[in-house]
C-alpha cells in the first residue's frame, strides 16, 4: 500500500492577521462560560481553498504542478477579516469561523480556477456551495445555548493582499497540525 498524506489547499493569514484573530478568540475563551471542544491553534488559522483528503504521497507532484498553473492564471486580491459565524444547530454549533470581506469574488475565483486544474488529475469538488472562512473551534459543549457573543464591525479591519496558494499537509494529533509544503504564487501571466 502506498503510504498517503492528508492535504488540502488554502490561503494563508498573514502572521499579523493570525495574531489579531487569537488575541480576540483567546480573551473570549477566558473571559466566557462558553467552551468549544477543540480551539484552533492560531499558527493553523487559514482558509481552505479546497479539501483534498488522503492522497498517495508519489501523487503529490501533480498537485503541485496543478496549483502552479492555477496560480499563474490568477491574480492577487485583498481580503479583511469578517463576521463571525456558525455551522450546525444555532444553539449547538458544530464549527465557529471567522468570515472574510473583500474581493471575495477573486477569492471565488481562485477557488473555482483551482477546481478546474484539479480535475484534470481527478479531484472533484465539494458538491455543496464553496464557503469560505476560517475555522476558530469545533464541538461547542455549553450546558447553555450558544449565542454569539462577536460584534466586530469589519470596517475596523485592514485588507491583506493574497498573492498565493499554499498546499498543506495535516498531522493529525499534533499541535499545530499544518505543514505547508508548497507555496504557488499568484501571477495572471495571461493578462
Amino acid at each position: 500500500m502506498e503510504p498517503t498524506w492528508r492535504v488540502f489547499i488554502a490561503i494563508e493569514l498573514p502572521l499579523a492577521w493570525k495574531h489579531m484573530l487569537h488575541n480576540q478568540v483567546d480573551a473570549y475563551a477566558r473571559s466566557s462560560a462558553v467552551t468549544f471542544r477543540k480551539w484552533t491553534m492560531w499558527q493553523d488559522y487559514h482558509i481552505t481553498v479546497q479539501f483534498l483528503g488522503d492522497i498517495e504521497v508519489e501523487r503529490i507532484p501533480d498537485i503541485q504542478a496543478r496549483m502552479n498553473e492555477a496560480g499563474a492564471n490568477s491574480s492577487p486580491f485583498e481580503l479583511r477579516l469578517g463576521g463571525w459565524g456558525t455551522f450546525g444547530r444555532p444553539s449547538l454549533p458544530r464549527v465557529l469561523w471567522r468570515d472574510v470581506h473583500g474581493e471575495k469574488e477573486s477569492l471565488l475565483g481562485i477557488a473555482e480556477i483551482v477546481g478546474r486544474h484539479l480535475a484534470l488529475e481527478g479531484y472533484e469538488r465539494e458538491s455543496r456551495p464553496y464557503s469560505p472562512h476560517i475555522t476558530v473551534a469545533r464541538q461547542f459543549q455549553g450546558n447553555e445555548p450558544f449565542i454569539l457573543p462577536f460584534q466586530q464591525n469589519d470596517e475596523e479591519y485592514t485588507n491583506w493582499s493574497v498573492d498565493r496558494l499554499v498546499l498543506y499537509r495535516t498531522h493529525m494529533h499534533e499541535r499545530p497540525m499544518y505543514e505547508a509544503i508548497h507555496v504557488a504564487q499568484m501571477r495572471n501571466l495571461n493578462s
